[in-house]
């Protein structure tokens, strides 16, 4: 059994053990599951590593992390978790369990290359997870979170968004998943998209944004989607809230925006891994001040 495998099925016994119904019949089938294999005990210890990462979370940080946020922006979690803040400052989430089921993963900070067989390839942007199977002489991919550069050069490919299908037997293109929906930019070639009822067909430079509330909602290409590949930031008339949105995927802590800033408009190249020196950058122009609390706590508040 592959160790992706493993992860799923030991959060299934998690899940199961959690719900507050085990019987003692299935406590004595997980024993005996763990005692089975090596492998198991294994995947099981880290499904309980990340549960007690959840439980070291403060009680005030932890009951927000799991209650509905009031805005789009951000608060990246400490250990990895998302967290909540109190009234007027942005919101970010982050689920820890898309990475346990995925096939594929990248760290916080960190890109990944992944050669599929069909051809293509797929450039994982900073914490980013997805499974990948295959099909129909290519791959199907499900994007469980973050986003991915898939560049599809011959055999078909099938990306699943979860907010659309994406289908492609040659193209060049970007897709990042949040919370609320998925952005698409077509770079190169053509793309097909299924959004239930609404099916639409891409010509590159297009882009479009899938949404369970707003449906499927064609935009104006952003030609520097990209350049996260190479570690930049580029912001045309951007809110501030959706620069620290970028900057905080891709550093660990926790960043902090007012909502009386939040939606501040900016424009620049700054440094996708360097978010204290892209939002000193960002204060030269606008009207904020940078509050560093620690290393991994910044705040974003009026001058």
């Amino acid at each position: 059994m592959s160790e992706a495998a493993l992860r799923r099925e030991a959060i299934s016994w998690w899940v199961c053990m959690q719900s507050g119904a085990a019987t003692e019949q299935q406590r004595a089938e997980l024993e005996a599951w763990l005692r089975a294999d090596a492998g198991h005990r294994q995947a099981w210890e880290r499904v309980r590593a990340v549960e007690r990462g959840i439980r070291q979370v403060p009680p005030a940080l932890a009951h927000a992390a799991f209650t509905p946020v009031r805005r789009r922006t951000v608060l990246r979690g400490l250990l990895g978790l998302g967290v909540g803040a109190l009234a007027g400052w942005g919101v970010y989430r982050h689920a820890p369990w898309q990475h346990l089921v995925a096939d594929f993963g990248s760290p916080v900070g960190q890109t990944r290359h992944v050669a599929l067989g069909s051809g293509a390839s797929l450039i994982l942007a900073s914490d980013t997870a997805l499974r990948v199977r295959q099909q129909g002489g290519g791959h199907a991919v499900h994007l469980l979170r973050g986003e991915v550069l898939a560049d599809v050069r011959s055999a078909p490919l099938w990306l699943d968004t979860g907010f659309g299908l994406l289908h492609t037997e040659q193209a060049r293109f970007c897709a990042a998943r949040g919370e609320r929906g998925c952005r698409v930019e077509l770079l190169e070639g053509g793309l097909a998209v299924d959004h239930g009822e609404l099916q639409q067909r891409l010509s590159a430079p297009q882009g479009l944004r899938l949404g369970r509330a707003g449906g499927l909602r064609l935009q104006a290409v952003d030609a520097d989607a990209a350049a996260w590949v190479d570690g930049l930031v580029v912001a045309q008339d951007w809110s501030l809230d959706r620069l620290v949105y970028r900057l905080s995927r891709a550093r660990h802590g926790v960043i902090l925006v007012d909502d009386r800033v939040a939606g501040l408009r900016v424009s620049g190249v700054f440094p996708l891994y360097d978010a204290e020196r892209a939002l000193a950058a960002a204060a030269r122009s606008l009207p904020i001040q940078i509050e560093r609390r620690s290393r991994f706590w910044l705040s974003v508040v009026p001058a």
